[in-house]
């Protein structure tokens, strides 16, 4: 319990010290989000490739509380300040912290969490980078967007049924179908390019 216990302080410690180093430079609040995004990042990476024996993975627990901290308090002030485009390069960085987790776990359900959070992340980051450009395009953009992630996910639903690989091409298609058929209804809204992304979505 103590040489646990060491371990979480040192962690912390080390947080408070990267953070530190942000705020020595006067950079926007914004970064600090950056910042504990790309703690829990590394902190999860080196509990999982270099601690691989390890009964307890303190550091990977501290990435999983770190991490949507760094979600909530970066899209709640997007929201708040109209910084859209900084809470979607943390929802990217979400995204990849997610996917390398459900990467290298070999437990099952926490795979599948890992996944469905980073297939989740990647649609509301892009969401947000529109919004950061303007309402003017935001409806066209946004649906052929949607359908683009919708055809990424169809193919690797594809891709994890060749494997064997159920829950995950599961997980996908049904995330493909909801993002077609949003493309589809934004894409309905406008004149330019409805038919098309009609066609495709059906």
């Amino acid at each position: 319990i103590r040489h646990t216990l060491l371990e979480y302080l040192t962690l912390f410690t080390a947080l408070s010290l990267f953070q530190s180093t942000i705020g020595l430079f006067d950079l926007p609040i914004y970064y600090y989000y950056w910042g504990f995004a790309l703690f829990a990042l590394l902190s999860m990476l080196v509990e999982k490739l270099y601690f691989k024996s390890r009964s307890e993975a303190v550091g990977n627990k501290v990435a999983q509380l770190v991490l949507p901290v760094s979600i909530f308090l970066s899209v709640g002030d997007g929201f708040v300040s109209a910084t859209y485009l900084q809470s979607a390069i943390t929802l990217g960085l979400a995204t990849v912290f997610y996917a390398v987790s459900a990467y290298l776990t070999k437990d099952e359900r926490e795979r599948m969490l890992y996944t469905g959070l980073s297939a989740c992340a990647l649609p509301m980051g892009a969401l947000l980078v529109w919004l950061h450009l303007g309402p003017d395009i935001f409806k066209v953009q946004v649906g052929v967007t949607m359908f683009g992630i919708a055809l990424i996910y169809a193919q690797l639903s594809e891709a994890f049924s060749w494997r064997k690989l159920v829950s995950e091409q599961k997980l996908f298609a049904s995330l493909s179908s909801l993002l077609a058929v949003c493309a589809v209804f934004l894409a309905l809204q406008n004149h330019e390019g409805s038919l098309l992304l009609a066609i495709g979505g059906l």
